[in-house]
């Protein structure tokens, strides 16, 4: 029986991951130490498992290994940066009567 498993694809994937997970570091910083360790997590298990399909989306499949690398530390990047805008709204709106309170008040101002 043979594997699918390259080692290679993995590890451009991983390096990417990690690679795409630093980088955005610099665009929108942690506001704890776990918020660090979580988002890191999220970018390089999402571009290990999303790289492919992202690059099949973009039209980056089959390209070689620098656009490889390149999808996997956008994937890493996008995951970041929904992890941690998904993190300070939970953060905000601890409850979802905080959420449809604020909704409310949006409402509200646009009707005046």
């Amino acid at each position: 029986m043979q594997s699918d498993f390259d080692l290679t694809f993995f590890l451009v994937k991983l390096f990417g991951g990690i690679a795409g997970s630093v980088i955005s570091l610099s665009v929108l910083i942690p506001a704890t130490r776990r918020e660090i360790y979580a988002r890191t997590a999220t970018g390089i298990s999402s571009s290990l498992l999303l790289t492919m399909p992202m690059s099949d989306a973009i039209g980056w499949s089959g390209k070689g290994i620098e656009y490889l690398l390149a999808t996997s530390g956008l994937t890493a990047f996008c995951a970041w940066f929904l992890f941690g805008l998904a993190a300070r709204t939970a953060d905000q709106w601890k409850t979802l009567d905080d959420a449809f309170r604020d909704i409310r008040k949006v409402k509200k101002g646009k009707d005046s």
